[in-house]
């Protein structure tokens, strides 16, 4: 017999399936945050996993999956966690790793680019709605999965790598000058704005005044 369309997927069984063997390579980290050499942790398959399960969470009809389902939530912000770990020991003290891995970040949030660049966030369509509202639209659906894992990304990655005591001195860790310095500053500068570190932020006026 053949399933209902209606009735809602076995959201245990597609993990198991379907997402935990793209997993299991990369996550979890080592819990004292070893990892092979550079050039070998994969982030572009932490990556593909992500995507994997974001669009399982977001595809499915209601209420079984969607990024109000608790077991999805969990397993989407541990996955978001792991990975920046990752990203941060990928890239080191090296600006073009950071900027290479940043651009496959906001590759794999088909609305990020567009809505933290460009968009007022004040007059996204999100403020009064519930959970469940937000739920099944999918524009807002998107993006408070990428704002969750922006903050993610300024958290793990950007303070960690930039910030007081950081892994990489700005503006000292740019090239001497030229048009390559002027790129890297620009998108660096969009890139920390864009997950919302703040205008005023210490990081942003270095960037600012070189």
């Amino acid at each position: 017999m053949a399933s209902d369309p209606q009735s809602p997927p076995d959201f245990p069984a597609i993990w198991e399936a379907q997402i935990l063997p793209r997993l299991k390579p990369y996550w979890p980290m080592p819990v004292n945050d070893t990892l092979s050499a550079p050039g070998n942790i994969g982030h572009v398959e932490y990556m593909e996993a992500y995507v994997a399960i974001y669009n399982a969470g977001v595809s499915s009809p209601r209420p079984a999956l969607g990024p109000t389902s608790p077991l999805v939530s969990v397993h989407l912000d541990a996955l978001i966690l792991e990975w920046t770990r990752a990203v941060r020991l990928y890239v080191g003290t090296d600006l073009q790793r950071y900027l290479a891995a940043w651009r496959n970040f906001q590759i794999a949030f088909p609305f990020t680019s567009r809505l933290f660049s460009g968009v007022d966030r004040h007059h996204l369509p999100l403020k009064g709605k519930t959970l469940e509202e937000l739920a099944r639209l999918p524009l807002e659906r998107e993006v408070c999965s990428s704002a969750t894992a922006l903050r993610r990304w300024r958290t793990e990655v950007v303070l960690p790598l930039f910030g007081n005591m950081g892994s990489i001195p700005l503006p000292h860790a740019l090239p001497a000058g030229g048009d390559e310095r002027k790129s890297l500053v620009e998108e660096l500068r969009a890139s920390f704005l864009a997950c919302g570190v703040a205008a005023d932020d210490e990081m942003v006026i270095a960037l600012s005044t070189v």
